[in-house]
């Protein structure tokens, strides 16, 4: 998992669940690293939708956590972002990209 140089500690990789090949995703799964200090992880999209997980830790060793919030196809201009323990933003947010095929 690449990290990014505008979010440091923090990473998104989006991945689409077909059922076969050419048909369209069922489901997307977005998944990726969070710093120390997220107490929370959220994700947004057009007509209100938001969802919010908590982080869960990593291997012995590693530093920050994790996230994985499991999402219908075709959320138009969704963004994920980490909160810190105030609520407060911890980043710029990161758009879904890329968007997957048949979505």
């Amino acid at each position: 998992m690449r990290e990014l140089p505008r979010t440091p500690g923090f990473s998104r990789v989006v991945h689409a669940l077909f059922n076969r090949v050419g048909q369209p995703a069922r489901e997307v799964l977005v998944f990726g690293r969070t710093p120390d200090g997220a107490t929370k992880v959220v994700l947004t999209a057009d007509g209100g939708i938001r969802i919010e997980v908590e982080p869960f830790p990593g291997p012995e060793g590693v530093e920050g956590g994790f996230y994985l919030i499991p999402v219908k196809p075709g959320m138009e201009h969704a963004r994920v972002n980490w909160l810190d323990r105030e609520g407060n933003e911890g980043s710029r947010g990161l758009e879904l990209l890329p968007r997957p095929a048949g979505t």
